[in-house]
């Protein structure tokens, strides 16, 4: 009988203990579209490595055609022009950097 009222005492405050409150929730702001595309094209543009991050860039110029389609629209032309300079990398270079400034 001393066993089973150690095991349900054992019980009880285990789940007394393991109903807390928990880990309070925060607020995680989204990062900027922009910001991320800055920061690829900055990439781009101190290395003239072309690599995955151009999607990146390809999917937020697309969202941003919401929002400021002529802007968008010459940016994703300058990004076709700059996907196709694998193997240039100073090409490359100026190239992000020009998008840099239409940003």
């Amino acid at each position: 009988m001393h066993t089973f009222r150690w095991f349900v005492s054992a019980l009880l405050l285990t789940v007394f203990l393991g109903c807390g409150s928990g880990t309070p929730s925060a607020n995680v702001q989204p990062p900027d579209p922009q910001q991320e595309i800055r920061s690829v094209l900055q990439q781009v543009a101190e290395t003239g490595v072309l690599d995955s991050g151009l999607m990146l860039v390809r999917e937020r110029l697309e969202a941003m055609r919401e929002t400021d389609p002529a802007k968008a629209q010459a940016l994703l032309q300058d990004l076709s022009q700059l996907e196709s300079m694998t193997g240039n990398p100073n090409q490359a270079k100026a190239k992000a950097q020009e998008m840099l400034g239409k940003l």
